[in-house]
């Protein structure tokens, strides 16, 4: 093991702390996550630092104080600093942009780093990955890729997709991706769309997988849907299949537990309260600890990308394998890797219709008593496949690889 080598993962990891520290509008649930677990599996060989701007777009104006000065956190392992901004809103990302700049070679030089990993890309580490080519060229750069950025004109008739922000991206993942040594991505489909490297590593599922508790079968099957409240993430399809369960014999053995939000979020409150008998309850955004006791009081989770939206080849559902890590059974779609995943282990909805959604939750239903023994299955799979000691194991080989050849 190496854990006097330091690693710098570069991304706008927040938690509730900085969020509530900040006044910023969200804490960036998806990237967190993902950020906060790679780097966790790979504090399993090397000391790692996270480092964050800690800002948004949408920070809201703070009386007091003007500046807000760097902070060093912890979690686990690892640590976490979040650079200096101010409490601007649309300011705070201007002057983050060139503090986060400093406080990065601030960091390389303090604790000698070889290795930089960036997560995604965005303006600022065009000029980060541009810089440390031309002056830290020993320093090893490794993009962690998670969504792909292709701008089409049709954006700009549908506010879901950010049109703007598709071809800023676009330019800044093509200019990252080609300064990048490396990449690590969820899936294959990623790899037509960027530059042509040496080293690619592919990671699917990243969690710590706790121990088994095995639960009483419940009177009813609690499902939940998480996440974005739009369209291309199948609210409108997951809706129109509790339709038909309301209007079945299986309405009072159903509980449905919606979280999140999008633009769709009005819409949706408004199709429930159209619902009379199957009980419905929509919590809007919600906090970590309420997140976990609704995915732990869960039996069945939902993810419905659509398999041919608009961002079916360009970005997967990391919820998924969060569901699978905590032995959920797990309904979702074609999109990333999922179908090569085992039936036995997870359902995908072919083709994404709600008849078709609807026939796949009452056969869970119909198989209650089961449960248990589908779960187990999906527990001793995840253990070997996404646990964050394998998935560190991975990350360990992938960088010494990097490192003898380059």
């Amino acid at each position: 093991m190496k854990k006097n080598e330091y690693i710098l993962y570069l991304g706008n990891y927040l938690n509730e702390q900085i969020v509530k520290e900040r006044n910023l509008p969200t804490n960036n649930v998806a990237g967190s996550n993902r950020i906060r677990r790679i780097s966790e599996a790979l504090s399993y060989y090397y000391s790692i630092i996270v480092v964050s701007p800690g800002v948004s777009m949408r920070l809201k104006q703070n009386t007091n104080p003007l500046i807000l000065r760097s902070k060093w956190h912890h979690y686990k392992k690892l640590k976490i600093f979040f650079s200096k901004t101010i409490s601007i809103p649309y300011l705070s990302v201007f002057y983050s942009f060139i503090s986060y700049f400093f406080s990065i070679l601030f960091l390389i030089k303090k604790t000698k780093t070889k290795i930089i990993i960036i997560y995604n890309f965005n303006p600022s580490y065009v000029l980060i990955t541009g810089f440390l080519r031309c002056f830290y060229w020993k320093v090893k750069i490794i993009n962690n890729i998670e969504d792909i950025s292709v701008p089409k004109i049709s954006d700009f008739n549908n506010s879901e997709n950010r049109a703007l922000q598709q071809y800023i991206f676009y330019f800044c993942m093509k200019i990252v991706a080609s300064l990048s040594h490396a990449y690590i991505i969820p899936t294959k489909r990623f790899i037509n769309y960027l530059p042509i490297k040496k080293r690619v590593l592919i990671i699917t599922g990243c969690i710590l997988i706790k121990k088994k508790v095995l639960n009483k079968p419940k009177e009813k099957l609690e499902v939940l849907f998480s996440g974005k409240i739009e369209f291309e993430h199948g609210i409108d399809v997951f809706i129109d299949a509790l339709k038909l369960i309301e209007y079945s014999n299986y309405y009072d053995k159903i509980n449905i537990n919606i979280s999140g939000g999008g633009d769709k979020a009005k819409w949706l409150e408004h199709e429930i309260s159209n619902f009379e008998k199957l009980k419905i309850h929509y919590h809007g955004f919600v906090s970590n600890t309420d997140y976990k006791k609704l995915l732990e009081s869960s039996d069945v989770c939902v993810a419905l990308q659509k398999d041919n939206g608009r961002h079916s080849q360009f970005k997967t559902p990391s919820k998924v394998y969060e569901y699978l890590g905590n032995s959920k059974i797990v309904i979702a779609t074609d999109v990333g890797d999922l179908s090569k995943i085992s039936e036995e282990i997870i359902k995908i909805c072919k083709p994404l219709n709600p008849k078709s959604l609807f026939e796949n939750l009452i056969e869970i239903l119909n198989k209650k008593d089961d449960l248990n023994n589908f779960k187990e299955k999906i527990h001793c799979f995840s253990k070997a496949e996404y646990n964050l000691s394998k998935v560190g194991h991975d990350l360990y080989c992938f960088l010494n690889k990097i490192k003898e050849r380059l």
